[in-house]
């Protein structure tokens, strides 16, 4: 059974270009959608456009992580095993893991004939807004061998955005988030008479 992105039940956060609502556009890190569902066949269409770098989805199902490899340009069905659980319901959160290296567009999900979409975990009220480089994206999170160390040649394996300090620190505070991204970004703030850089 097919599950379209303008599902009532499925749960979203981050910068989402919605111009069209069955083709939601994910640009930034850390933008992702949640659903709930039964059964044990999992399906995710997507259509990937890339920049650099090998390109990659964070998955986390029923607690557990995994990273997807997606094609290098335009649409694929990654195919998740899904284990039994106990009482028959499944958690699936699927997120940008890397910063602008891509974008993606979700098509939707596949779930079995029989299975069901449920409500998901409902949203906190409390909500933080991110302003920040490739540090702030999770850029090289997981190369914890080279920690006090040069960054390491890599081809985007490392960066993932789930521990990035944004994140983590919305997490922790029970909080949505937003990032607004960009590489050795500055900001600067400007007032009559002068201007006053702030990172």
């Amino acid at each position: 059974m097919r599950i379209l992105p303008d599902h009532e039940k499925l749960q979203y956060s981050g910068r989402i270009d919605w111009t069209d609502r069955k083709a939601p556009v994910f640009v930034f890190p850390c933008t992702f959608v949640r659903m709930c569902f039964t059964g044990e066949v999992l399906k995710i269409y997507v259509k990937n456009k890339k920049a650099y770098w090998e390109n990659y989805l964070g998955c986390i199902l029923d607690g557990k992580q995994t990273k997807l490899l997606l094609p290098d340009d335009g649409e694929g069905v990654l195919e998740i095993p899904v284990s039994t659980v106990k009482d028959g319901v499944h958690e699936l959160l699927l997120f940008k893991r890397q910063d602008s290296c891509h974008e993606i567009t979700f098509l939707g999900f596949e779930i079995e004939d029989n299975g069901e979409v449920l409500e998901s975990p409902q949203k906190s009220n409390r909500r933080i807004e991110v302003y920040g480089d490739s540090v702030s994206a999770g850029e090289v999170s997981e190369a914890v061998e080279y920690t006090g160390k040069p960054d390491p040649e890599h081809n985007g394996q490392y960066s993932n955005s789930w521990y990035s300090y944004a994140w983590m620190t919305a997490r922790r505070l029970d909080a949505r988030f937003m990032i607004l991204h960009r590489e050795a970004l500055h900001f600067w703030t400007v007032r009559v008479g002068f201007t006053h850089q702030i990172m």
